[in-house]
């Protein structure tokens, strides 16, 4: 059941994307009031939202009973929340690009993307060393404030590694593949 629902959760989010790649939203080709409509709109929606679901999530958690008989009652707004927050955040990066205001790291950024299937593995090495027991073995060992290290080093890897290997090669080594 749980795969059947993760199938169709990955299409939805896939054919939103292609849907949005095809208005040209990721193209910048909307106007700049459109993409301040957007960000105003999905964050003023998605994040209240995604509040609320972390919130039951946690109360759901602290009492493994009652988690366990409601899993689906948190989870249902969850598309809802990730497609609107997704949204905004894809608003505010065509923005910040269209400003000018930090090209530094919007060129990092850029080759973050431009080696995404490389960092995507390299970002799975780096937390399956650090997470399962082959590695470190820190699975459920950190308070979920602690999971924001986590991502902001893996992020750094991710930043230092693309802008080194982009200064060498036109492409990430996976990409050549």
């Amino acid at each position: 059941m749980i795969l059947y629902l993760s199938l169709w959760d990955n299409l939805c989010m896939m054919f939103l994307g292609m849907a949005l790649f095809k208005w040209g939203f990721f193209s910048a080709k909307l106007s700049t009031r459109s993409y301040w409509l957007s960000l105003l709109g999905s964050y003023s929606i998605g994040l209240p939202l995604s509040a609320v679901g972390m919130f039951l999530m946690q109360q759901r958690l602290l009492d493994p009973a009652q988690y366990a008989q409601q899993w689906i009652i948190p989870a249902l707004g969850y598309d809802v929340q990730r497609a609107l927050a997704g949204i905004g955040h894809a608003s505010l990066v065509i923005l910040l690009y269209r400003s000018g205001v930090v090209p530094w790291l919007l060129k990092a950024l850029a080759n973050v993307g431009q080696m995404a299937f490389s960092n995507y593995i390299l970002q799975t090495l780096c937390c399956t060393l650090f997470f399962n027991g082959y590695g470190l073995g820190y699975y459920g060992k950190l308070a979920y404030h602690q999971l924001y290290y986590v991502v902001a080093v893996v992020w750094i890897i991710n930043l230092t590694f693309s802008a080194i290997w982009l200064q060498f090669y036109q492409f990430g080594p996976l990409e050549w593949a």
